[in-house]
């Protein structure tokens, strides 16, 4: 059969064969590591640590726990677009995640389907289950128990045959080929544990293991293809708007591979652009780019990964994805901050009209207990009906002394003595003296008459007028410098309190009231203003 040209089905067999393993550099193994979902491939597949919808599932089970409402994702990409052979190697996601309870407060569900096609001739698929929990508020850890499935050719033994390249026809007809002969198909578990930790506002770190327990997934049971464990760790900043992130990654096939990644997006209202780029041992490096529109509860996503070495001549790797998402959109955390941010600002605002408004109530009070300041001393409005009664009594007793009613020279002296006092008194009535001044007079006069047989009434009642009225300018001046004090602690301006401490010694201290509290106060002041 030699010289005979192949078959087209074993040409794109060996045509992908050749292009999926120059694409993982040489990895020589099934289950290694490709791009899934256009936002994580447009972003270098830097995102372990950013991983935070529905991709979390086969990037990082634990950014499930991020989810705050159901999503489902949809993914297809065409790898190598334009093979000079025509080939279609194709890859497709499927993936649901559901938070379970407000916020995900128990948790989040997901599964997911991931296969990578060559139509008839080769399939990797793989089938998922995760779950994920945040604890304290900053750590997020999953886990997944996958299915994987490899099928080489079709599970008909006709065409699962070795293919004769002239024909077409299976060298054993009806026999299995020899190549395969547990079966053109092998199934095995993987699992897969992640972590997210926000160590700081906005930075994430995260640890993930992809196939730990790296199942064997050669066809036939004397060979060995064990499916890569892989070891990523990342870090990332996560903004309301934008996202960076790096990965270090590290995978053994036939023998150890390290990636480096780095990526970032930024969002522009419903408009959001990523770039990344990836290097690693191998020869490995890839760029790629990637663009998102947002509409209503939808997300379209595209990305282009184009390997920098490798396979030439194509246009790159194609991707596409769909995301939707279930119920009413939740608040972000910067939202949270901002509306918690706006109520503190509204808060402080109206605690500050209050404390206005108190300032102003204040000054309204002292200036009402200050009012009608006069600029002299003030003339004290006499109470006619005390006056005359002691003008009266003076009357009396000056009558008194003329009729000669006293029987001793020493009665007589007595009646003189308390009529210059009541003399006293309303000439300091009359000059403006102030009224503690009068008070202290009138308590003298009292006291010194109050014993004789001279009937001294009017003064007892003058008395208690006065010491009445004194007695409230003395509270109404304790009630000004209490509400100077509580306008203090409102925080009133150096001016106000000078105002007002200048009215409340303008008004009581010719009154004759102790206003040296006062006078401190405003020395103090004009001190701090100097």
């Amino acid at each position: 059969m030699r010289g005979r040209p192949a078959h087209p089905r074993i040409t794109r067999l060996v045509a992908f064969c050749l292009c999926f393993m120059t694409f993982i550099q040489n990895a020589g193994a099934s289950f290694a590591p490709l791009a899934v979902g256009a936002r994580p491939s447009g972003m270098g597949e830097a995102f372990s640590a950013i991983a935070d919808d529905v991709y979390s599932l086969y990037y990082n089970p634990a950014g499930l726990a991020q989810l705050a409402r159901p999503e489902l994702g949809a993914y297809y990409s065409r790898l190598f677009v334009g093979l000079s052979d025509g080939s279609n190697i194709s890859q497709s996601f499927f993936g649901y995640g559901h938070p379970l309870g407000p916020s995900a407060v128990h948790g989040s569900l997901g599964i997911d389907y991931l296969a990578l096609n060559l139509s008839g001739l080769y399939q990797e698929q793989t089938f998922g289950l995760s779950y994920a929990y945040r604890f304290f508020e900053k750590w997020n850890i999953g886990g997944s128990i996958k299915l994987l499935k490899k099928t080489i050719g079709s599970d008909d033994p006709a065409i699962a045959n070795a293919i004769d390249s002239t024909t077409g026809s299976p060298f054993l007809t009806g026999q299995s080929d020899p190549l395969s002969s547990s079966g053109p198909s092998k199934s095995a578990p993987a699992i897969d544990l992640g972590t997210q930790y926000q160590f700081l506002p906005h930075y994430w770190i995260a640890a993930v293991m992809r196939n730990l327990n790296s199942p064997n997934m050669a066809i036939s049971s004397s060979d060995s293809d064990p499916a890569p464990a892989y070891f990523t760790i990342g870090i990332a900043r996560k903004m309301f708007d934008s996202a960076v992130g790096v990965d270090v990654s590290q995978y053994k096939t036939t023998q150890n591979n390290l990636r480096v990644n780095f990526g970032g997006e930024k969002w522009i209202d419903a408009v959001g652009l990523r770039a990344g780029l990836a290097f690693g041992t191998q020869n490995y490096s890839s760029g790629s780019f990637g663009a998102s529109y947002r509409f209503a509860n939808f997300q379209l996503d595209y990305a282009m990964s184009y390997p920098i070495q490798g396979v030439q001549g194509t246009f790159g790797n194609q991707q596409f994805s769909l995301t939707a998402r279930f119920g009413k959109p939740p608040q972000t955390t910067i939202e949270t901050e901002l509306i918690e941010e706006r109520k503190k600002r509204l808060r402080a605002e109206m605690q500050a009209i209050e404390i206005q408004n108190e300032r102003d109530h204040l000054k309204e009070e002292i200036e009402r207990l200050t009012q009608s300041v006069p600029e002299k001393p003030p003339q004290i409005e006499e109470n006619k009906s005390l006056t005359n009664t002691l003008e009266t009594s003076l009357q009396e007793t000056e009558e008194a002394l003329k009729k000669g009613v006293s029987k001793t020279k020493e009665e007589r002296q007595f009646l003189i003595t308390y009529e210059d006092a009541l003399n006293n008194y309303l000439g300091m009535r009359r000059s403006g003296s102030t009224e503690v001044e009068r008070l202290a007079k009138i308590q003298t006069i009292v006291k010194d008459f109050g014993s004789s047989s001279i009937d001294i009434l009017p003064a007892k009642r003058e008395l208690e007028a006065l010491d009445s009225e004194v007695r409230k300018e003395k509270g109404d001046y304790k009630l000004s410098m209490s509400f100077y004090e509580t306008l203090v602690k409102r925080g009133a301006s150096m001016d106000d309190r000078r105002k007002m401490l200048d009215r409340i010694i303008k008004k009581y201290k010719p009154m004759g009231l102790d206003t040296s509290s006062a006078e401190k106060e405003s020395l103090i002041i004009e001190k701090k203003q100097n």
